[in-house]
């Protein structure tokens, strides 16, 4: 495949769905890939009665943050450098 993603559902937070990892190949980027694989996530999700998916952001990471909330997520709380997102399903 193009893209993977890792999910998990979290011990932290009853009903939410932690999305551990997500990485699209160079040369398979800008094509909707990671959109698709987002959508996955919420569809498994909701399947299981979960009512947020949530991820992690390093600050340093200017693109990918604000790619993210375009996709309606939110800052839930910010820890050492990371940025703790999280969307309702």
């Amino acid at each position: 495949g193009a893209g993977m993603v890792e999910v998990q559902f979290d011990r932290e937070m009853p009903e939410t769905v932690y999305v551990k990892g997500l990485s699209v190949l160079c040369d398979k980027r800008r094509k909707g890939i990671a959109r698709e694989l987002i959508s996955l996530c919420e569809s498994i999700g909701m399947q299981s009665k979960m009512a947020f998916l949530r991820l992690t952001v390093e600050k340093n990471n200017e693109w990918l943050f604000e790619w993210y909330k375009r996709l309606g997520f939110h800052i839930l709380f910010i820890e050492a450098n990371v940025y703790v997102m999280i969307k309702p399903l």
